[in-house]
């Protein structure tokens, strides 16, 4: 069956401008629903979907609740039981993956995001061993330690910002996290963050500085405030500058250390 096609010729008078109207007007409303549809391809190519899985190196286990964010993109979230994570509608493009653990070194690598498409990843982290400096001790009496003499001592030096167990059992009130404790406090940022932490920051001239933790008289290199819980938390110390720290608590592995935090727990455990 042939097809047979019509021309329509408008020829002058009203009935011409009519059609050219309707001409312009169709081409208007196929030329606007090209450009929703190749928005809409766009908008969806610019996100991607990242799975992976967090491992030691060591024996290729999977690890449990390691803190996995992209730092450009400002998200995150920790692996399940199988060390497994799961990172849906993030910006397509490059990023820096950042894998954190206790007890584990810290790792980041560079990683590339195509849109509309599933990206994975294997990430191993290897075990962290703190090398200390020998410990000579001579016992001369055997006295019970109070464990808060040190920070009464250096709390009359009125040096540092002090949270005494009477004033953290008032903050705990109000705390959903360890670092709420820190809110209020002069010279101290407390803000939020997208990874499962929130971001405690001091101010440094025109920059701004993150506090080294101690738990304890332990220096903890690899722990965030809020992987300790408010309840088990006794008093706090805040110094704001690495001249304000007292020498026992300058760590050595650690370089531009320029704020500190340590961390009275009750039981006298680091957790």
């Amino acid at each position: 069956m042939g097809t047979s096609t019509t021309i329509v010729r408008a020829g002058p008078g009203p009935g011409r401008y009519l059609l050219c109207a309707a001409l312009a007007a169709a081409a208007i409303f196929l030329g606007a629903r090209d450009m929703v549809a190749q928005g809409a391809a766009a908008e969806k190519d610019t996100t991607a979907v990242l799975r992976g899985q967090v491992v030691s190196a060591m024996t290729g286990g999977p690890l449990h609740n390691a803190q996995v964010s992209l730092l450009q993109a400002g998200v995150g979230t920790y692996t399940d039981s199988t060390g497994h994570f799961v990172l849906s509608g993030v910006p397509a493009g490059p990023d820096t993956l950042h894998v954190r653990l206790i007890g584990f070194a810290n790792q980041s690598v560079p990683i590339s995001l195509q849109g509309n498409r599933v990206t994975t990843a294997t990430l191993m982290l290897s075990e962290t061993v703190l090398q200390l400096e020998d410990i000579h001790v001579t016992v001369r009496h055997m006295l019970p330690i109070d464990r808060l003499a040190g920070f009464e001592n250096r709390r009359r030096s009125r040096q540092g910002v002090f949270l005494t167990p009477a004033e953290v059992d008032r903050k705990r009130e109000r705390a959903n996290k360890s670092a709420d404790l820190l809110r209020g406090l002069p010279g101290i940022s407390v803000g939020e963050s997208t990874v499962g932490h929130t971001s405690i920051r001091v101010p440094r001239g025109q920059r701004w500085c993150t506090p080294f933790i101690w738990v304890n008289n332990q220096p903890m290199p690899n722990l965030a405030i809020d992987d300790l819980s408010p309840e088990a938390i006794l008093a706090m110390e805040i110094y704001r500058s690495g001249s304000e720290t007292p020498p026992q608590f300058v760590y050595r592995g650690f370089t531009g250390q320029c704020a500190t935090i340590i961390v009275w727990t009750r039981d006298g455990r680091h957790h």
